[in-house]
């Protein structure tokens, strides 16, 4: 075989789920930290009262690891409302459907 410089790494790097796996945790994203994520998740906050849903779905993608995280370490369904609003919107919702 041989190599190509310009071709993406390989995913081997990334963690899977075990069949039937319920509490995975996906990578965080390589450019952003905890603290970066928390400071995303509390602007989407006061967008979700603008309406400015395009970059609401984008930063919910990026916020994925750090709300995964969160929901399967027990948190209540409340406390996930209160924490996360745009999640419970039609458009979240019709991304897992």
């Amino acid at each position: 075989m041989f190599s190509r410089p310009s071709a993406l790494p390989s995913a081997s790097n990334i963690k899977k789920p075990r069949k039937g796996e319920v509490s995975f945790l996906p990578n965080m994203p390589a450019a952003e930290t905890v603290g970066s994520l928390k400071q995303c998740r509390t602007w989407m906050i006061s967008e979700m009262q603008k309406s400015d849903l395009a970059t609401v779905n984008r930063n919910m993608a990026l916020t994925f690891a750090l709300r995964r995280k969160e929901v399967t370490q027990g948190a209540l369904t409340c406390t996930v409302m209160e924490r996360w609003p745009a999640l419970f919107t039609s458009a979240q919702v019709a991304n897992f459907m």
